[in-house]
């Protein structure tokens, strides 16, 4: 692990900078592909930010209903920037509405706005994963597998690694079969890679937050989004294969 990059006499927190350098990343490539499209590219600027924003405020809503001992005795540590204190299946979900409601109210088109900003979130998919693994984030359950790392002084599966070889794969499957831009077809690609990753890797997680007498949430969300994806590529299909 590596939670801090030292600096000369500073440290800088890894976790955050990965986060925020991907976070500027894919909204950079995103802006530059919405523009390919006929979309200005500072609507992409404007959803990151709103969608971010309400994601982390969601997510940390959450997390206080959820452990709401932690805030009884210091309500003023809800605003705390502590990155591992909200739930990110809450936020991921929550911000992607919110940033939905956006788009609505700009009446910008669905389908090629996705498809701008797919490829920038598919390796900010990766490198969030990178960043979990640096920060001991997301750590795995426990193994004696051979390629074990020990972490939180036991030997467990890597899970943020598999999820950024999830990533990239998801990135090489994007590129490597092309597909029509501006219909949404790579927004549909992407939710059924990233909701398959969370149903498979959730098996693995070592800190998943369950309900339902101990069903993981990231598993039940990666269900529901696979069959969601499905539904939205099938209705594509007749036009994915007049392309070819």
């Amino acid at each position: 692990m590596l939670p801090t990059i030292p600096l000369g006499p500073l440290a800088l927190p890894t976790k955050p900078f990965l986060l925020v350098l991907g976070f500027y990343f894919v909204l950079w490539l995103g802006s530059k592909s919405a523009e390919s499209l006929g979309i200005d590219g500072d609507h992409v600027w404007n959803w990151g930010l709103i969608s971010a924003g309400a994601g982390l405020v969601l997510g940390r809503i959450a997390y206080a209903l959820r452990y709401p001992q932690a805030y009884i005795q210091s309500p003023l540590s809800l605003f705390s920037l502590r990155l591992s204190a909200f739930i990110p299946e809450v936020a991921f979900v929550g911000g992607l509405l919110v940033g939905y409601m956006y788009l609505r109210w700009k009446r910008i088109p669905l389908g090629p706005f996705v498809d701008a900003i797919v490829p920038g979130l598919a390796f900010g998919w990766a490198l969030y994963a990178l960043a979990n693994f640096l920060a001991g984030d997301a750590y795995g359950r426990v193994t004696q597998l051979p390629w074990a790392v020990e972490m939180w002084g036991e030997l467990r599966h890597p899970v943020q690694l598999y999820e950024m070889v999830a990533a990239l794969l998801t990135v090489i499957w994007l590129f490597a079969k092309p597909a029509p831009r501006g219909k949404g077809l790579w927004g549909w690609r992407f939710l059924l890679a990233f909701s398959l990753a969370q149903l498979f890797l959730g098996a693995f997680r070592g800190d998943s937050a369950t309900m339902l007498d101990g069903y993981r949430i990231s598993q039940i969300m990666g269900l529901g989004g696979a069959l969601i994806a499905l539904w939205g590529l099938s209705r594509h299909a007749p036009s994915a294969r007049e392309a070819q």
